[in-house]
């Protein structure tokens, strides 16, 4: 019920963040929003970029992720959630470690490619679990 409202709120939502933070984040706004608003020096602002371009596509998984969890909190089909978010966390964890002990990868950019990894890990697992309530839905 509701669902086709939902998700055209949804991609209206993760399409205008997408293309903000985009605007932002590979243009030279970027530099203005870290140096003049964030105050952070030439150093930072030049090492925050990179994460900040792989971030880039979080708030769009998190919007998916909050429709994929309504539509299984309304179909009373809940034990997916807990299993992504452990599979989520999961990954997320074991990306930093390969990352940064085994690839000499700097900090901020193997925890930005870990959760970026690590969203797509939760939303990737819970694609066929929503089929499986929207079928079971349409059915009824």
């Amino acid at each position: 019920e509701g669902y086709k409202q939902v998700r055209k709120f949804a991609i209206v939502l993760a399409s205008c963040v997408f293309i903000g933070i985009t605007s932002i984040a590979f243009t030279p706004i970027a530099e203005i929003w870290f140096k003049v608003v964030s105050g952070l020096s030439d150093e930072l602002t030049n090492f925050s970029i990179i994460p900040t371009r792989i971030l880039v596509i979080l708030p769009v998984l998190g919007v998916v992720l909050a429709v994929q969890r309504a539509i299984l909190v309304n179909g009373k089909y809940t034990k997916p959630i807990t299993f992504a978010t452990i599979l989520e966390i999961s990954v997320i964890i074991v990306v930093l470690i390969i990352s940064i002990h085994f690839m000499d990868a700097i900090g901020a950019i193997a925890a930005a490619h870990a959760l970026v990894i690590g969203r797509l890990m939760a939303n990737g697992f819970l694609v066929l679990q929503v089929r499986k309530v929207l079928r079971r839905i349409k059915s009824n």
